[in-house]
C-alpha cells in the first residue's frame, strides 16, 4: 500500500512539473526563414583561412525562439554574391532566454569570406508567412510588431505596418490608426492605410 502511495505521488509530481507555467515550449525557426522574415539579424565572421565561419544570431523582436540550422548547405545572398555554410548535423541555437547566440560552421563553395558582414532583412509579407507557422509565440510576436510602429526609422515603421496588414489581426488596428493620424512620413501613412484596409477586409 505504501509503495502504491509513493508511486501515486511520483506520478502526480511528474504531471504537475510537466504542466508548470515555467515548463514552456518554444517555436523552432529555420535560420534563413527567420532572417528573411525580419525576426533575426545575422553577423558572419569568416576565419583567416576561410574554412570556418562564426555566425552570431540576434533575435530582433525579443521573441523566445529556437533557431535551427539544417544539415547540409545553407546559402545567404548578399551584395557581393552569396555566403554558403555547411554542417554535417542539424544545429539548434537556443534563444529562449537570451537575445543572442553564436555557432561555428564550415564554409563551402566559391562564396567564402573573411572578416565580418552583418545581414538584416526588414519586416515584410514573409513576416506574416512565418507568423502563421508560429505555435507558441504568436501573441508575443504580434505585440513586438505593434511596438515596432514606434521605431524612429520610418522604413521600419512602414514595413511593420505592412507585416501587420498581412497578418490581419484586429488587435493592431488601434495602434495603426494612431500612427496614420500622427506620422509625419507620407510613405508610412500610405503603408498604414493599406494595412488597415487589408485588416478590414
Amino acid at each position: 500500500m505504501r509503495k502504491l502511495q509513493v508511486l501515486a505521488i511520483v506520478v502526480f509530481l511528474f504531471h504537475f512539473l510537466a504542466s508548470a507555467s515555467w515548463a514552456r515550449e518554444f517555436d523552432i525557426v529555420e535560420i534563413k526563414e527567420g532572417l528573411d522574415a525580419g525576426l533575426l539579424s545575422l553577423s558572419f565572421t569568416g576565419s583567416e583561412d576561410e574554412e570556418k565561419m562564426e555566425i552570431r544570431i540576434e533575435c530582433i523582436l525579443s521573441v523566445p525562439l529556437i533557431v535551427v540550422i539544417n544539415k547540409g548547405s545553407t546559402t545567404f545572398p548578399h551584395a557581393f554574391g552569396e555566403i554558403s555554410i555547411i554542417t554535417d548535423e542539424r544545429i539548434l541555437v537556443d534563444l529562449s532566454e537570451r537575445l543572442q547566440g553564436t555557432v561555428i560552421v564550415s564554409q563551402t563553395g566559391k562564396g567564402r569570406m573573411r572578416g565580418t558582414m552583418r545581414q538584416r532583412a526588414c519586416f515584410s509579407k514573409k513576416t506574416a508567412l512565418l507568423y502563421a507557422k508560429l505555435k507558441y509565440s504568436k501573441d508575443h510576436t504580434l505585440t513586438q510588431l505593434i511596438a515596432s510602429l514606434d521605431q524612429e526609422n520610418p522604413r521600419i515603421r512602414a514595413r511593420a505596418a505592412e507585416a501587420l496588414g498581412e497578418i490581419g489581426d484586429k488587435r493592431a488596428v488601434k495602434s495603426l490608426k494612431t500612427l496614420f493620424a500622427n506620422d509625419p512620413d507620407s510613405n508610412v501613412r500610405k503603408a498604414v492605410g493599406e494595412a488597415l484596409e487589408k485588416i478590414r477586409n
